[in-house]
């Protein structure tokens, strides 16, 4: 049975670094200069691999943007994540040591509410598919995307 499927986001992949190494004074990095450092992922998403499968997988993975800001900053990791996300980790670094790389292509990324087609009239999948799409909305009115 095919599933269906609604956008929630679209977003672009950055590289978070520490300032600290001398690549975060780049604008941009290429996808196979990305093969050169150890990387951290958060969760299951590896964002690297999925930008070119000859990335080595990562040397770290954490669950918290904590963690995630402690081994960038540290200059013990890069990390390939969403813009969105990296922007609420550059807030959350209270010392400021970490920053943000473009990479070449700016390469998207969207996000899906998947479900069964059997589940559309389902009041839960009517209500989240609403919240999301009003999400994406006010996310696109504030300039996020």
């Amino acid at each position: 049975e095919d599933y269906c499927r609604e956008l929630y986001a679209e977003d672009r992949l950055v590289c978070l670094v520490s300032k600290a190494n001398e690549i975060s004074e780049r604008e941009t990095i290429s996808v196979s200069d990305l093969r050169d450092f150890p990387l951290v992922q958060k969760g299951t998403a590896n964002f690297a691999r999925m930008l070119d499968p000859a990335i080595p997988p990562s040397a770290y993975r954490v669950s918290r943007d904590s963690m995630l800001i402690s081994l960038v900053a540290s200059d013990v990791a890069a990390a390939v994540i969403p813009y969105y996300t990296a922007i609420g980790c550059l807030e959350s670094d209270p010392d400021k040591k970490v920053g943000l790389i473009d990479i070449e292509g700016d390469p998207e990324i969207r996000f899906y509410l998947v479900y069964l087609p059997s589940a559309k009239n389902n009041p839960v999948i009517r209500l989240l598919g609403g919240f999301l799409r009003q999400k994406q909305e006010t996310l696109l009115e504030q300039g996020v995307f």
